[in-house]
């Protein structure tokens, strides 16, 4: 299973797509289809994906406990 494959598992598990998170975002289908296909997601999308989502994006560590967790505060508002 690669990257975006476990991104369009989150989606689907939440009742999204790379649709609704083109919406979400502002972009056009093609643009989420092209970065979908050359895996070319940054930080800030997978913050937009965990908003959208309404999930966290964290570092655990092996014992499972979270040691650093991101939120929508972290989103560069200048990379939307």
């Amino acid at each position: 299973m690669n990257f975006t494959d476990k991104i369009d598992g989150l989606l689907r598990m939440k009742k999204h797509s790379f649709s609704s998170y083109s919406r979400h975002m502002g972009v056009t289908p093609q643009a989420t289809s092209k970065k979908a296909r050359s895996q070319t997601w940054n930080a800030n999308d997978l913050l937009n994906i965990a908003v959208l989502t309404n999930t966290k994006l964290a570092f655990i560590d092996e014992n499972n406990n979270p040691v650093i967790i991101f939120d929508e505060n972290d989103i560069k508002k200048d990379d939307q």
